[in-house]
C-alpha cells in the first residue's frame, strides 16, 4: 500500500501519484515485477520497450498488471523514438524496427495511458 503523500509537485499532480519517484523504463533491468513495486509504493512505475514486438510489450504490460495492488494505478511504458528518415541524422535508428503503430496500439488497448495530460500532448 502507497504511504500518504509527503511532497506535492506537478509531477504528483500531473499522473496522480503520491511521490514525485519515476522508475526509469530499462528493460530487463527494470522489468515489470520493479515496476509494479514503485507504482505500488506511490511513484511511478515504467517499463522500457525498447525492442520488444507489440505481443512482447502486452506481455510485458499483463506481468505488470498483474502485480499490481490496484488495477487502475498509473504506469508508463518507455520507447525510444528518435526522428528516422528525412532531415535526420543519417546515423539515427528506428528502435521500434517499424512497429510504432503496433506497439502504441497495445499502449492504448491495454489502457497503459489513460487519457494523455495536456501538458504531454504538445
Amino acid at each position: 500500500m502507497a504511504s500518504p503523500q509527503k511532497i506535492r509537485t506537478p509531477i504528483t499532480d500531473l499522473f496522480k501519484i503520491n511521490h514525485p519517484i519515476l522508475l526509469a523504463g530499462m528493460n530487463v533491468a527494470a522489468g515489470p515485477k520493479l515496476a509494479a513495486a514503485v507504482t505500488n509504493a506511490g511513484g511511478m512505475g515504467v517499463i522500457g520497450g525498447v525492442g520488444y514486438t507489440p505481443e512482447m510489450l502486452k506481455d510485458q504490460i499483463a506481468e505488470l498488471k498483474e502485480h499490481l495492488t490496484d488495477k487502475n494505478a498509473p504506469f508508463g511504458v518507455d520507447l525510444l523514438l528518435p526522428q528516422v528518415g528525412g532531415s535526420a541524422r543519417k546515423t539515427n535508428y528506428d528502435y521500434t524496427k517499424g512497429k510504432l503503430d503496433g506497439l502504441v496500439d497495445i499502449i492504448i488497448d491495454t489502457s497503459s495511458t489513460g487519457s494523455t495530460p495536456p501538458a504531454l500532448s504538445t
